[in-house]
């Protein structure tokens, strides 16, 4: 994922913060050493409560929606 983010970062330059779900992926020592080396806060969203990252949960379940319907999804 860090790979996938220092394009975003070359690309699109570098946020002040990124806000996320306390998935494995974002509390990983990989992960948060590349956002502390970045100097990005990590915006962590309180366990359970997916509403505080509202955009991007109805985004994924869009994204996931359009992929199974043209078969390119699996399960």
């Amino acid at each position: 994922m860090t790979d996938l983010l220092e394009w975003i970062v070359k690309e699109r330059g570098k946020p002040k913060a990124i806000r996320t779900d306390n998935g494995p992926e974002f509390t990983s020592s990989t992960f948060t050493n590349w956002s502390h080396k970045h100097r990005i806060e990590i915006r962590y969203i309180q366990p359970g409560k997916h509403v505080q990252n509202a955009f991007i949960e109805r985004f994924t379940e869009v994204i996931e929606q359009r992929f199974w319907m043209q078969g390119s999804l699996v399960t």
